[in-house]
């Protein structure tokens, strides 16, 4: 039997999305994660299809195969528990209508977990953050921008992730500003927001809110 040379082996092609900064979800461990390097072929071909990815939410790193990662978890939103904290998560295309699923898909969270408290801002939010990342983030077709939510200890956080390295900022004067007027509902009615670099993967702005769950 012929056995094949080194040379003859195939290296692993990277997927142009699996990159230092990208967020990816492991399919087999149902776990989103930062990127924070590639594995590149040294001495151990086994080596060179993993990921060296660090947890959403805080823990131990780890090494899965390039097979186990997705931009795209599962067609419908999922729920991540981690002792007291609760994660959703969803990434939606570059598409207007994504603006109403982004909202939909936060509503569906609230629900989840007994929150009636805000709601509206929320929501309201959300649409804006949503409408920004689609029109003033530089998406290309193809494009997609992610959706997280989090709640523990009467806090939810909303981030949304975007291509775009430009840090948005609330206009005072914002009446012909479609851009300005929409951070300065932000503004006005969250509690706190900012945004966050993400290495190349761009930045994600974020949305806090004091609430409190409904006796289910």
């Amino acid at each position: 039997m012929a056995t094949k040379s080194k040379s003859d082996r195939t290296t692993p092609v990277v997927p142009d999305w699996l990159h230092e900064g990208a967020v990816v979800f492991d399919v087999r461990l149902r776990q989103w994660g930062t990127v924070m390097a590639v594995s590149c072929p040294r001495t151990e071909l086994r080596q060179a299809d993993r990921a060296w990815l660090r947890p959403q939410g805080g823990g131990r790193e780890w090494n899965p195969p390039f097979d186990d990662l997705s931009i795209v978890a599962d067609p419908e939103p999922f729920l991540v528990s981690a002792g007291s904290r609760n994660r959703m998560a969803q990434l939606f295309p570059n598409d207007d209508r994504s603006v109403s699923q982004a909202r939909r898909f936060v509503a569906v969270a609230l629900d989840r977990w007994h929150i009636t408290q805000r709601r509206d801002d929320v929501l309201l939010c959300v649409s804006e953050l949503a409408t920004n990342a689609l029109t003033h983030a530089g998406m290309r077709e193809g494009d997609h921008f992610l959706v997280t939510v989090d709640h523990a200890d009467g806090r939810l956080r909303v981030e949304v992730y975007d291509p775009s390295q430009c840090h948005p900022r609330a206009a005072q004067h914002c009446k012909l500003d479609e851009h300005g007027r929409g951070l300065f509902l932000v503004d006005h009615y969250s509690d706190k927001w900012g945004a966050e670099p993400r290495g190349r993967c761009g930045k994600a702005v974020w949305i806090e809110f004091e609430t409190q769950q409904s006796p289910s």
